[in-house]
């Protein structure tokens, strides 16, 4: 008797292909390599174990079954359009950092979805219930990164993932991690989603 259940994401979890020291600048990578190895994997498998598009799906775009985008996924485009912003927008260089700071911020800033309690939670048309996991993801988040041994490491890491939280207009490398958060939560799937 099958016990599917309708309208659920489905719960995939493939093997890591990519990593993100495969992307990361050469800046950004040399901090990341600060975090143990075993803490990179697990941030980088927990980040995989994070299925998205449940706001796409609920809103019956039309995504074919085979398609899975999981957060570890959504990080790795995130830090490939920073490095394509970084080729193809010189001038925007001596305004934002995409040597380190907006990369470090693809793998920082969904990190409070790990927590199997928060997951991703579509962006809108959201249930009461899906509102109280989205106000608790920040607490979880820095719980995550609370856990990083190098305490200079551990504060500059909670430091940019409150600055991208707070989102404030004038800083520009929040600025640019958020647009390129929308850049790939949209732009780069949509071959997929409208089959062109």
């Amino acid at each position: 008797m099958s016990r599917e259940r309708p309208n659920r994401t489905p719960e995939l979890v493939r093997p890591l292909f990519r990593r993100f020291s495969d992307v990361l600048p050469g800046p950004a990578l040399a901090i990341y390599n600060r975090i143990p190895q075993e803490m990179q994997l697990d941030l980088e498998n927990g980040l995989n174990r994070v299925p998205r598009m449940g706001g796409v799906i609920r809103q019956n775009f039309p995504v074919p079954p085979h398609f899975h985008e999981s957060d570890h996924d959504h990080v790795f485009e995130f830090i490939v359009i920073n490095n394509e912003f970084f080729q193809n927008y010189p001038e925007l260089r001596p305004f934002v950092d995409f040597d380190t700071e907006v990369p470090l911020m693809g793998p920082i800033h969904d990190v409070g979805e790990i927590n199997p309690a928060i997951k991703d939670v579509p962006t809108i048309d959201r249930t009461p219930e899906e509102e109280r996991r989205k106000l608790l993801e920040p607490f979880a988040g820095r719980l995550i990164l609370a856990r990083i041994p190098d305490l200079d490491l551990r504060a500059d890491a909670l430091g940019l993932y409150n600055r991208f939280l707070a989102d404030e207009p004038w800083d520009l490398n929040v600025q640019m991690a958020h647009l390129i958060d929308k850049i790939q939560g949209t732009t780069r799937n949509a071959d997929v989603m409208f089959d062109t």
